[in-house]
């Protein structure tokens, strides 16, 4: 078995056994970043829900809403 690992999302960039592909990849890291699925990825920015805005440390944070006033999930692709 032979695997390759991106420090992007601590995403599987590859994975055999025996010569045979077991994922499906991008070819390149790089295309991941305009991609809009997630697939191969273990790590994301949070998991779960911000409200937007939420205070931390006495100190006012907006983040781009998913949906319904929360960030869910690390929120958009461009957030």
């Amino acid at each position: 078995m032979k695997g390759r690992f991106s420090s992007l999302g601590a995403g599987v960039s590859s994975l055999s056994l025996d010569g045979i592909d077991l994922i499906l990849t991008f070819e390149h890291d790089e295309d991941y970043l305009s991609a809009s699925g997630f697939f191969g990825k273990t790590l994301g920015r949070i998991a779960g829900r911000i409200p937007s805005p939420f205070v931390l440390d006495g100190k006012e944070y907006e983040v781009k809403n998913s949906e319904d006033g929360i960030s869910l999930h690390g929120g958009n692709k461009d957030s």
